[in-house]
């Protein structure tokens, strides 16, 4: 399965290239009534959780899943990359150690890759049924991670996720906040020393991560809850159904929805870090 990957990369950079000449990669399924009627139609529920490894997000994830269906839910629950059969393997790529030489740009191809698969296959489906959709990681990672983390620009990062996921965004994002010198220490006492492409990035890395989740929240101030993971895990969880259950209810105002780009602030086209 590892031989294949190479040439797996060639191709789906190949492919995402036609991004930048305006090509829509969208299934024809999806483009046969365009976004604008698609999101119309879409009556589910999509969030989000966030934040370094190590900031608990599993713990986090399992907890959330049994507080839904004690409550009668039930949410499909996902994660990035992967989700798919082609995510799947697109994971593996990303996440191998033995791949330590993958370029920044190629990184980001494959996790817009990954998730055009997911958001096709998955994710919306699931939100025209109405269902809640809990994703594990989505575009505010790419962000964070490829963009202030590996110094690619912003507007780049956020164009290729615009095309791969049809500018489709989470209702609700939940941020976990850990400062990354307690990121390793956190991995240990869990019994999970650093073991893929990405958790062996040093503290100088992370700190970059860290910065990029910060500004996306105070950017997304509606969106993008930050809960501190220093806490213990059950005030982390108290935080979390709190933020869910005001959403659920009506309770906490929800996102507006605005047409064509945002005019967020950003650092427009130059590099990070």
């Amino acid at each position: 399965m590892v031989g294949t990957f190479p040439r797996t990369i060639l191709r789906v950079v190949d492919i995402y290239l036609f991004c930048g000449a305006g090509v829509d990669l969208l299934p024809r399924g999806l483009l046969s009534l365009g976004w604008k009627g698609q999101k119309r139609k879409m009556k589910g529920i999509f969030l989000t959780i966030e934040g370094l490894d190590g900031a608990g997000k599993t713990t986090q994830l399992e907890l959330l899943r049994d507080w839904f269906r004690k409550r009668g839910y039930d949410p499909l629950f996902t994660r990035e990359p992967g989700g798919t059969r082609v995510g799947d393997g697109v994971r593996e790529l990303l996440l191998n150690r033995d791949y330590t030489g993958l370029v920044p740009l190629a990184e980001a191809f494959l996790y817009s890759a990954s998730r055009a698969q997911l958001v096709a296959e998955v994710i919306v489906p699931a939100l025209l049924a109405g269902r809640i959709v809990v994703c594990d990681r989505f575009v505010d990672s790419s962000i964070a991670y490829q963009g202030y983390g590996r110094g690619l620009p912003r507007d780049f990062v956020e164009g290729i996720n615009r095309r791969a996921t049809g500018d489709l965004k989470p209702h609700l994002t939940l941020l976990l906040d850990l400062e990354p010198g307690l990121r390793l220490e956190r991995l240990e006492q869990q019994g999970e020393p650093p073991r893929d492409r990405l958790e062996v990035e040093g503290d100088a890395f992370y700190t970059r991560v860290r910065e990029g989740y910060l500004e996306l929240a105070r950017e997304n101030p509606r969106r993008i809850r930050v809960i501190s993971a220093r806490q213990s895990i059950m005030a982390v969880h108290g935080q979390i159904v709190q933020y869910v259950a005001e959403f659920l209810s009506g309770s906490a105002p929800r996102p507006r929805e605005k047409a064509g780009r945002a005019k967020s602030p950003r650092p427009g086209g130059r590099f990070l870090g």
